[in-house]
Protein backbone atom coordinates (compact mmCIF):
# COMPACT_ATOMS: atom_id res chain seq x y z
CA UNK A 1 0.00 0.00 0.00
CA UNK A 2 2.81 2.40 0.89
CA UNK A 3 4.49 1.71 -2.47
CA UNK A 4 1.26 2.60 -4.30
CA UNK A 5 0.91 5.91 -2.39
CA UNK A 6 4.53 6.76 -3.19
CA UNK A 7 3.97 6.02 -6.88
CA UNK A 8 0.86 8.20 -6.99
CA UNK A 9 2.58 11.03 -5.12
CA UNK A 10 5.61 10.86 -7.44
CA UNK A 11 3.37 10.82 -10.53
CA UNK A 12 1.30 13.71 -9.24
CA UNK A 13 4.35 15.86 -8.52
CA UNK A 14 5.86 15.09 -11.94
CA UNK A 15 2.77 16.43 -13.69
CA UNK A 16 2.06 19.40 -11.44
CA UNK A 17 3.81 21.86 -13.74
CA UNK A 18 2.12 20.50 -16.87
CA UNK A 19 -1.28 20.71 -15.20
CA UNK A 20 -0.70 24.22 -13.83
CA UNK A 21 0.08 25.82 -17.21
CA UNK A 22 -3.37 25.41 -18.83
CA UNK A 23 -5.16 26.74 -15.78
CA UNK A 24 -2.84 29.74 -15.59
CA UNK A 25 -3.45 30.50 -19.26
CA UNK A 26 -7.21 30.15 -18.83
CA UNK A 27 -7.05 32.47 -15.83
CA UNK A 28 -5.25 35.13 -17.87
CA UNK A 29 -7.91 34.99 -20.60
CA UNK A 30 -10.88 34.51 -18.28
CA UNK A 31 -12.87 37.48 -19.62
CA UNK A 32 -12.35 36.20 -23.18
CA UNK A 33 -13.37 32.69 -22.13
CA UNK A 34 -16.70 33.77 -20.72
CA UNK A 35 -17.42 35.98 -23.74
CA UNK A 36 -16.35 33.61 -26.53
CA UNK A 37 -16.34 29.98 -25.47
CA UNK A 38 -15.14 27.73 -28.28
CA UNK A 39 -14.61 29.64 -31.52
CA UNK A 40 -12.93 28.69 -34.75
CA UNK A 41 -9.36 29.73 -35.46
CA UNK A 42 -6.32 28.97 -37.62
CA UNK A 43 -4.26 27.69 -34.68
CA UNK A 44 -5.45 25.42 -31.86
CA UNK A 45 -3.28 24.75 -28.81
CA UNK A 46 -4.11 21.64 -26.81
CA UNK A 47 -2.42 22.12 -23.41
CA UNK A 48 -1.83 18.46 -22.54
CA UNK A 49 -1.83 14.98 -24.02
CA UNK A 50 -1.02 11.70 -22.30
CA UNK A 51 0.10 8.59 -24.17
CA UNK A 52 1.17 6.47 -21.22
CA UNK A 53 0.20 2.77 -21.46
CA UNK A 54 -2.69 3.28 -18.99
CA UNK A 55 -3.88 6.56 -20.49
CA UNK A 56 -5.83 7.47 -23.61
CA UNK A 57 -6.05 10.91 -25.22
CA UNK A 58 -8.54 11.41 -28.05
CA UNK A 59 -8.06 14.63 -30.00
CA UNK A 60 -10.80 15.89 -32.31
CA UNK A 61 -10.38 18.64 -34.92
CA UNK A 62 -13.21 19.89 -37.13
CA UNK A 63 -13.14 22.01 -40.29
CA UNK A 64 -16.26 24.20 -40.02
CA UNK A 65 -15.87 25.62 -43.54
CA UNK A 66 -18.75 24.40 -45.70
CA UNK A 67 -17.50 25.57 -49.12
CA UNK A 68 -17.79 22.40 -51.24
CA UNK A 69 -17.45 24.18 -54.60
CA UNK A 70 -14.45 22.65 -56.42
CA UNK A 71 -11.52 25.02 -56.93
CA UNK A 72 -10.33 24.56 -60.55
CA UNK A 73 -6.74 25.42 -59.59
CA UNK A 74 -6.42 22.61 -57.03
CA UNK A 75 -9.23 20.24 -57.99
CA UNK A 76 -10.25 20.21 -54.31
CA UNK A 77 -13.38 21.55 -52.65
CA UNK A 78 -12.82 25.21 -51.71
CA UNK A 79 -13.08 24.53 -47.98
CA UNK A 80 -10.43 21.78 -48.00
CA UNK A 81 -7.45 22.39 -45.73
CA UNK A 82 -4.46 20.47 -44.45
CA UNK A 83 -3.80 20.65 -40.74
CA UNK A 84 -0.38 20.22 -39.16
CA UNK A 85 -0.36 18.37 -35.83
CA UNK A 86 2.77 19.34 -33.83
CA UNK A 87 3.33 17.20 -30.74
CA UNK A 88 5.81 18.70 -28.27
CA UNK A 89 7.37 16.29 -25.80
CA UNK A 90 6.82 17.33 -22.18
CA UNK A 91 10.31 16.32 -21.06
CA UNK A 92 12.75 17.33 -23.80
CA UNK A 93 10.56 19.63 -25.93
CA UNK A 94 11.26 17.56 -29.04
CA UNK A 95 8.66 17.97 -31.78
CA UNK A 96 6.90 15.33 -33.84
CA UNK A 97 4.50 16.28 -36.61
CA UNK A 98 1.84 14.83 -38.87
CA UNK A 99 -0.30 16.40 -41.60
CA UNK A 100 -3.93 15.44 -42.15
CA UNK A 101 -6.39 16.68 -44.80
CA UNK A 102 -9.84 17.94 -43.80
CA UNK A 103 -12.53 18.46 -46.42
CA UNK A 104 -15.44 20.88 -45.85
CA UNK A 105 -17.35 20.08 -42.62
CA UNK A 106 -14.94 17.21 -41.93
CA UNK A 107 -14.10 15.99 -38.41
CA UNK A 108 -11.05 13.93 -37.52
CA UNK A 109 -10.64 12.17 -34.17
CA UNK A 110 -7.28 10.57 -33.42
CA UNK A 111 -5.72 8.67 -30.53
CA UNK A 112 -2.56 10.57 -29.56
CA UNK A 113 -0.53 7.42 -28.82
CA UNK A 114 -1.20 6.06 -32.33
CA UNK A 115 -0.93 9.37 -34.18
CA UNK A 116 2.25 10.59 -32.46
CA UNK A 117 4.87 8.32 -34.04
CA UNK A 118 7.69 9.48 -31.71
CA UNK A 119 5.79 7.95 -28.77
CA UNK A 120 6.31 10.97 -26.53
CA UNK A 121 4.29 10.01 -23.49
CA UNK A 122 3.16 13.46 -22.35
CA UNK A 123 3.34 16.99 -23.62
CA UNK A 124 1.25 19.51 -25.49
CA UNK A 125 0.02 19.75 -29.05
CA UNK A 126 -0.75 22.52 -31.46
CA UNK A 127 -2.68 22.18 -34.68
CA UNK A 128 -2.64 24.78 -37.43
CA UNK A 129 -3.94 25.26 -40.97
CA UNK A 130 -1.52 24.75 -43.88
CA UNK A 131 -2.11 25.17 -47.60
CA UNK A 132 -2.90 21.81 -49.28
CA UNK A 133 -0.40 22.48 -52.11
CA UNK A 134 2.45 24.42 -50.50
CA UNK A 135 2.30 23.13 -46.92
CA UNK A 136 2.77 26.70 -45.64
CA UNK A 137 0.66 28.13 -42.79
CA UNK A 138 -2.43 30.01 -43.96
CA UNK A 139 -5.18 32.13 -42.45
CA UNK A 140 -8.11 29.72 -42.13
CA UNK A 141 -10.33 30.56 -39.15
CA UNK A 142 -12.50 27.45 -39.47
CA UNK A 143 -10.79 25.00 -37.11
CA UNK A 144 -12.34 23.94 -33.80
CA UNK A 145 -11.43 21.06 -31.54
CA UNK A 146 -11.58 19.26 -28.23
CA UNK A 147 -9.72 16.52 -26.44
CA UNK A 148 -10.76 13.82 -24.02
CA UNK A 149 -8.25 12.23 -21.66
CA UNK A 150 -8.82 8.97 -19.80
CA UNK A 151 -6.27 7.97 -17.14
CA UNK A 152 -6.68 4.50 -15.60
CA UNK A 153 -3.86 5.03 -13.08
CA UNK A 154 -5.48 8.13 -11.58
CA UNK A 155 -9.02 6.90 -12.38
CA UNK A 156 -10.07 10.18 -14.00
CA UNK A 157 -11.37 11.37 -17.34
CA UNK A 158 -11.89 14.92 -18.53
CA UNK A 159 -12.40 17.08 -21.62
CA UNK A 160 -10.34 20.11 -22.58
CA UNK A 161 -11.06 22.63 -25.32
CA UNK A 162 -7.98 24.11 -26.98
CA UNK A 163 -6.93 27.74 -26.98
CA UNK A 164 -7.99 29.08 -30.37
CA UNK A 165 -6.03 31.77 -32.20
CA UNK A 166 -7.52 33.58 -35.17
CA UNK A 167 -5.56 34.73 -38.22
CA UNK A 168 -5.75 38.40 -37.30
CA UNK A 169 -2.86 39.10 -34.92
CA UNK A 170 -3.68 39.41 -31.25
CA UNK A 171 -7.10 37.74 -31.35
CA UNK A 172 -7.01 34.99 -28.75
CA UNK A 173 -9.99 32.93 -27.74
CA UNK A 174 -9.67 30.78 -24.66
CA UNK A 175 -12.00 27.88 -23.98
CA UNK A 176 -14.97 28.31 -21.72
CA UNK A 177 -14.45 27.07 -18.17
CA UNK A 178 -16.66 24.25 -16.91
CA UNK A 179 -19.82 25.60 -15.31
CA UNK A 180 -19.74 28.97 -17.13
Amino acid sequence: MKKMRTLIARSASKYTLLWAVPFLVIGVFQAEAVAHGQEAGSLLIFPYYDSHPNALTIITVTNTNSNAKVDPATGLPGGTIDVMFKYIDGYECTPADRVERLTPNDTLSIVAAEHNFNLNETGFLYVYAVHPDTGKPVAFDYLIGTETIFDADLQVSFNLDPLSFGADVGRVKAPKRSGD
